[in-house]
């Protein structure tokens, strides 16, 4: 099951990437010879001169369009991307990342309106997250923590608080379980990813409050103009090439299982943070991303034909390098983060 929810997760997050770019190839007039979503055997078939593959290695698409890099014989300069006009050539290219813009907002009006948000949090156990120490040390669901280290507790913060100000000394929780009292002593752990001490329990949920629609699209407005900032303020970290705040898909699956098993609420949201961060990674000004292809198209509009397809070889392998050397540096943490 928790294999399916990350794969369900980069599927939604690529294909409303790849639909963005199509949809816009096509209303732009350019003809596209495929759509693909994922890799190797799978299900083909050709629809409007478009041939659609969905391929059993769920890691990737792509859209192929006429003309993408050299003129082709075989359609007319209409529908070819190659002639296409500046400004089309950049729609085609910003609507990837409209598309998973357009994910995240949808998600958003589901949690708000749809699913509803947490109205208030009890300090009763709900539940565990994988690998819990509280789980371990003998805690069970629907224990109601109300003491920490002798001091009464009567909201979650505060649990979470003593737990961070452990320093991964041990404290002792006392429960009540079946009218009764007990007191349980853990020793929190520290989590790479988050950087605290953490016992991995979910608290109980007291109430549910729904949105209406509109309402629910503004607060995914405002989410995702949030979201966007935090990206910017974040692109030095990029630039320097320091990966402690960065993920790439393994630190993706990890924390895709841990949203899971909170709840579908926590889940959806993180889907949502992870296509707005992809939309705008996509649309950093370095080639082969949407954005080096965005700065490629304006260049091109000043420099001469050739010169421009020379810079444009030598600036997609350069990107290319800068790229494969950040995914290791970022894989290359998160497996050390998920394996402390």
């Amino acid at each position: 099951m928790l294999f399916l929810v990350v794969l369900l997760l980069f599927v939604l997050v690529i294909a409303f990437h790849e639909l963005g770019h199509f949809i816009a190839a096509r209303a732009m007039g350019v003809a596209v010879k495929s759509f693909f979503l994922g890799f190797g055997p799978g299900l083909s078939f050709k629809s409007k001169g478009t041939v659609f593959h969905f391929g059993l290695l769920l890691l990737g698409g792509g859209v192929e369009m006429a003309g993408e890099g050299k003129e082709e014989a075989a359609y007319p300069r209409t529908k070819q991307y190659k002639y296409k006009k500046y400004w089309q050539k950049i729609m085609i290219l910003l609507s990837g990342s409209l598309g998973n813009f357009l994910l995240a907002l949808g998600l958003y009006v589901i949690i708000f309106s749809v699913l509803g948000i947490p109205t208030g949090v009890n300090t009763r156990v709900d539940g565990f997250l994988p690998g819990s120490v509280a789980a371990s040390a003998g805690i069970i669901k629907n224990d109601k923590i109300v003491a920490v280290n002798g001091i009464k507790v009567t909201e979650p913060q505060q649990i979470v608080d003593y737990v961070k100000n452990s320093r991964g000394q041990e404290i002792t929780l006392q429960v009540r379980r079946a009218e009764q009292l007990k007191n349980i002593k853990i020793k929190p752990l520290y989590q790479e990813r988050s950087k605290n001490y953490v016992i991995g329990i979910v608290f109980t949920v007291e109430g549910i409050e729904k949105l209406s629609l509109l309402q629910g699209m503004k607060r995914g407005l405002r989410l995702s103009y949030l979201m966007t900032r935090d990206f910017l303020f974040s692109l030095k970290d990029i630039s320097q090439l320091k990966v402690q705040n960065f993920s790439g898909p393994v630190g993706i699956a990890v924390v895709t299982q841990d949203a899971w098993q909170i709840g579908p609420v926590f889940y959806l949201f993180f889907v949502a943070l992870v296509s707005i961060n992809i939309a705008l990674f996509n649309l950093i000004p370095l080639p082969p991303l949407d954005g080096g292809k965005i700065l490629l198209v304006m260049a091109g509009k000043f420099i001469p034909g050739k010169l421009a397809s020379s810079l444009e070889r030598i600036l997609n392998h350069l990107g290319m390098i800068v790229l494969l050397i950040l995914l290791f540096l970022v894989t290359y943490r998160d497996i050390f983060r998920s394996l402390v």
